[in-house]
C-alpha cells in the first residue's frame, strides 16, 4: 500500500512538533522555589550592651524552626510591690545605619511576671515608631518579630517618661514602658532584643519530585546532618525539607497554557509517587488511566475552569485523602464573592447508631420546635434511612457516631423542612436560613489549660501550632502538681511536627524513637529520634489520658502513637479510631492562585510495633459508647467523664 502526504498534512505535523517542543522548553524553564528569611544589618543588639548582665535560672523555650533554647536572661524592668519608678527602660545605639521601610525588624524573646501591657518605642531622626503589646498570659511569651515601619508613627514621644535629650537626636533609641498591678512585684526579662534588617530571599528546591515532574537532570543528594531543632537527634533530609519548604512556589510560567501543562505533569508525578495505594486499597493502574482520560478530554485552554473542577473532584472522590487535593482557582475561574450564597447551618445533626438526631440549634427561633435529642425522620421529604445510607455507605449501624452535613448547609434565602419525632409526636418544622445564629460559646483559641475536678490537669489543643510548647511550659508547674493529665486532641487535625517533637521531649525520659521513613533513594530507612528535655519535664509516674476522635489526625496521631510507645501510663479514650491520615504535606503554589497540596515528596511513616497507620488510625484503649446526643460535647461529654474516672 502506498501512503501519500500532501503539504497540508506536513504543515499540521510541523505545527504540532513545534508546539510540543515549545511546551517542553517552557516546562523545563519552570523553577520551584521557596522563601527564606535572611538577616542583614544589625542596628541594635542588647547582648552587646556591656553594662547589662545576664542572669541564669531561666529557660526561654525554642519557638521558630532552627532555633535553640536559652538559659540566661537580662532583666529590663523589675518592680517591688507599690513601687513603680522602674517601669521604664531605655537604651540607645550610636549606629549610623538608618531604619529601612519594609525590612527593619524588631525582635524580642522575653518573659513577664505580673505585666499586662508593654509599650515599645523605637526612635530615629525625629520619628517615633510605637506599638502597644497586650499580655494575655504570664510567663514566657511568643517572640515579637515585627516590621517597625508597620507600627504607629508619631511626631511626639509616646513614652514621655523615656526622655530623649538633644544630644541623642542622632542616635537610635529603644524604650519600653510596662503596666501591671502595682500591688504585686513585676518584671520583664529578655533573652534577645535585636533591631535588624531582614529580607526574604528565593532559594531553589532540591527534590527528586521536581526532577521527575519537570524532566530536569537528576540531582545528587548529599547526606544531611543539620536538623531543624536541637530536640531531634536523627531524622531525614525530607523532614528538614518540609520544615523549610512546605510552601513551594513555581516561577518561570509564562502563560496560562504552560501553567496548566505543568500542573498536569506535577499531578501525574504525584499519582506515580503516591505512597498509600496499598493502605487505602486503591487501584493505581485504574486511577492513572482515569486521570489521563480526564486531562485529554479537557485539553483546550478554553476548558481550563472545567478541567480544574474535574481535577478537584477526581482527587477528592477517588483518594479521600485530605493531604492530596487541588485548591483555589485561576483568576478567570473565580466567582465573585456573594455573601447571600454563603452556606449557613441553623442546626446541627448527628448520626448515632444508624439514626439521626438534633444535636444543636443555632437559631433561637427554633429552639422549642427542635428540642435537642429529637429524632429526625426526614429532611426535605427524603427519609433519613435513605440519606444516611448515601452519606455513610460504609458505616456500621451499631456503635457509630458521626456528624451529618449532607444537604443542611444552605444560603440565607433558603429553607429546610424537617420531620422530627418529639415527645408529643411527629412534627414538621420549616427552618429558614435568614435568622441570626448564636453559636454555643466554648473554649476559645488553640490552647486551653485548666485544673478540673479532683486536681486533674486538662489541656485542650485544637492544632499543633508553634506556640503550644511555650504555653505548655508556662503551665508545667501546675500540671506537675496535679494527680493526672488529660490531653484533649479531639478535632485536632495536625500542624507542625516540630511542635509535637518539642512537647514529647517533656514527656519522655530517654532518647526516643518515634518512627522510620524510607529515604528518597529507597535504599535505606531513616529513624526519627528525639531527646528528652533536660530542663523541664513532666514527672515520670503521672498518668496521661489522651482524648481523640475520628478527626484526630496527622501530627496528633504521630504524638499519640509515639507517646504510647515511649512512656508508661498512657491511655487513649475515644468513641472510635483516629483518622489514619499521617504524612508530611507540601503545598505547590501556582502564579494563577491554584495550590496543589500533596504528600508525595515523603514516604510513609513506619511506627515501632504497629507499622503504618494510614487509613487505620489508633484504636482507643478505652472505647466510649455514645447513646444519645447528650453524651456528646458540649453536654455531658462522656468521653471526658470517662477520663476523669480512669
Amino acid at each position: 500500500m502506498k501512503i501519500s502526504f500532501d503539504n497540508r498534512m506536513f504543515k499540521k505535523l510541523g505545527v504540532l512538533i513545534i508546539f510540543i517542543i515549545k511546551a517542553q522548553i517552557a516546562i523545563s524553564q519552570t523553577q520551584p522555589i521557596y522563601y527564606d528569611d535572611l538577616n542583614l544589618d544589625i542596628f541594635y543588639d542588647l547582648a552587646k550592651v556591656r553594662s547589662l548582665k545576664s542572669d541564669p535560672g531561666f529557660y526561654f523555650p525554642e519557638y521558630e524552626f532552627f532555633e535553640d533554647y536559652k538559659l540566661k536572661g537580662i532583666t529590663l524592668v523589675a518592680n517591688r510591690p507599690n513601687n513603680f519608678k522602674d517601669s521604664i527602660w531605655r537604651d540607645r545605639s550610636t549606629t549610623k545605619l538608618k531604619l529601612k521601610k519594609d525590612t527593619s525588624v524588631f525582635f524580642m524573646k522575653y518573659m513577664v511576671e505580673n505585666i499586662n501591657t508593654i509599650n515599645i518605642c523605637v526612635y530615629q531622626d525625629g520619628v517615633y515608631w510605637y506599638k502597644e503589646f497586650v499580655i494575655n498570659e504570664q510567663g514566657y511569651q511568643i517572640p515579637i518579630n515585627e516590621k517597625i515601619t508597620n507600627w504607629k508613627r508619631c511626631e511626639l514621644n509616646p513614652i514621655p517618661a523615656a526622655k530623649i535629650h538633644l544630644t541623642e537626636r542622632g542616635n537610635l533609641i529603644v524604650s519600653m514602658q510596662c503596666f501591671s498591678d502595682k500591688t504585686k512585684a513585676s518584671r520583664l526579662v529578655t533573652a534577645d532584643l535585636l533591631i535588624h534588617d531582614q529580607i526574604s530571599v528565593k532559594k531553589s528546591v532540591n527534590n527528586s519530585f521536581f526532577n521527575q515532574a519537570l524532566e530536569a537532570p537528576t540531582l545528587i543528594y548529599k547526606k544531611y546532618n543539620k536538623y531543624y531543632s536541637s530536640t531531634i537527634i536523627s531524622g531525614s533530609k525530607e523532614e528538614t525539607d518540609e520544615a523549610q519548604r512546605s510552601n513551594i512556589y513555581l516561577q518561570g510560567l509564562s502563560d496560562r497554557e504552560t501553567e496548566i501543562n505543568v500542573l498536569t505533569k506535577i499531578i501525574t508525578t504525584a499519582l506515580d509517587r503516591y505512597p498509600f495505594y496499598q493502605e487505602r486499597q486503591l487501584d493505581k493502574v485504574r486511577l492513572r488511566a482515569k486521570y489521563q482520560s480526564l486531562i485529554q478530554k479537557y485539553n483546550d485552554t478554553q476548558q481550563i475552569c472545567k478541567l480544574i473542577d474535574e481535577l478537584k473532584k477526581f482527587l477528592s472522590e477517588e483518594f479521600k485523602d485530605p493531604h492530596l487535593q487541588l485548591l483555589g482557582n485561576t483568576e478567570e475561574c473565580k466567582e465573585k464573592p456573594d455573601n447571600s450564597k454563603k452556606p449557613r447551618r441553623p442546626f446541627n445533626l448527628y448520626q448515632i447508631n444508624g439514626q439521626l438526631f438534633v444535636a444543636m440549634v443555632n437559631d433561637q427561633r427554633y429552639s422549642e420546635l427542635l428540642p435537642i435529642g429529637s429524632k429526625v425522620l426526614s429532611i426535605d421529604g427524603k427519609s433519613t434511612d435513605t440519606l444516611l445510607k448515601k452519606a455513610f455507605p460504609f458505616e456500621a449501624k451499631q456503635n457509630s457516631t458521626k456528624e451529618f452535613f449532607s444537604g443542611i448547609a444552605k444560603p440565607a434565602g433558603d429553607s429546610t423542612v424537617l420531620l422530627v419525632n418529639t415527645q408529643i409526636g411527629p412534627r414538621l418544622v420549616t427552618v429558614k436560613y435568614d435568622g441570626e445564629f448564636k453559636l454555643r460559646s466554648g473554649s476559645q483559641g488553640n490552647y486551653d489549660f485548666k485544673v478540673i475536678k479532683s486536681n486533674v490537669a486538662y489541656v485542650r489543643l485544637s492544632s499543633w501550632t508553634l506556640d503550644v510548647y511555650t504555653r505548655f511550659i508556662n503551665d508545667l508547674e501546675n500540671i506537675n502538681k496535679s494527680k493526672k493529665l488529660i490531653l484533649d486532641l479531639r478535632g485536632n487535625g495536625g500542624g507542625a511536627a516540630l511542635s509535637v517533637f518539642r512537647l514529647l521531649s517533656l514527656m519522655v525520659n530517654h532518647n526516643s524513637e518515634l518512627y522510620e521513613t524510607l529515604g528518597e533513594d529507597s535504599s535505606n530507612r531513616h529513624k526519627t529520634v528525639i531527646k528528652s528535655n533536660n530542663f523541664r519535664h513532666i514527672r515520670g509516674e503521672m498518668p496521661i489520658l489522651v482524648l481523640g476522635d475520628r478527626n484526630t489526625a496527622c501530627a496528633s496521631e504521630m504524638f499519640i502513637q509515639s507517646l504510647k510507645y515511649n512512656r508508661d501510663n498512657v491511655k487513649v479514650i475515644a468513641t472510635e479510631n483516629t483518622a489514619g491520615v499521617l504524612a508530611s504535606r507540601f503545598d505547590i503554589h501556582f502564579p494563577s492562585g491554584i495550590t496543589f497540596s500533596n504528600n508525595c515528596f515523603t514516604s510513609k511513616m513506619i511506627f515501632p510495633k504497629v507499622g503504618c497507620l494510614e487509613n487505620v488510625g489508633i484504636s482507643p484503649d478505652i472505647k466510649v459508647m455514645i447513646k444519645s446526643v447528650f453524651d456528646l460535647k458540649p453536654y455531658n461529654d462522656v468521653v471526658l467523664q470517662s477520663a476523669l474516672i480512669n
